[in-house]
């Protein structure tokens, strides 16, 4: 989400706003209600939980980690960004 494009939202110059920009902007700030928990939690939070696999969580967490497979509430996952290949040097020409 460009931080000046939210700016703008904020002071009122882009109207209306875009669904999809409200959609992404709910799902990476706004608390996910838990049922398993029976709380609200973070996004962050919530994606940590659903990116486990179930050889990362105990015996106690195993149960959480199941709701979490069939959760209609669990934020969604975010993709990694590919790093940047470095610039390559130019090979030296040898004279």
């Amino acid at each position: 989400i460009s931080r000046v494009y939210v700016c703008r939202v904020v002071k009122g110059r882009i109207d209306p706003v875009s669904p999809k920009f409200v959609a992404r902007v709910a799902h990476a700030y706004l608390p996910v209600a838990c049922p398993y928990l029976g709380r609200a939690i973070e996004p962050a939070e919530c994606r940590t939980y659903a990116a486990r696999t179930y050889a990362q969580c105990s015996q106690f967490e195993a149960p959480h980690w199941k709701a979490c497979r069939t959760c209609p509430a669990k934020a969604p996952a975010v993709k990694p960004r590919k790093p940047r290949r470095p610039n390559r040097p130019q090979p030296k020409a040898t004279a």
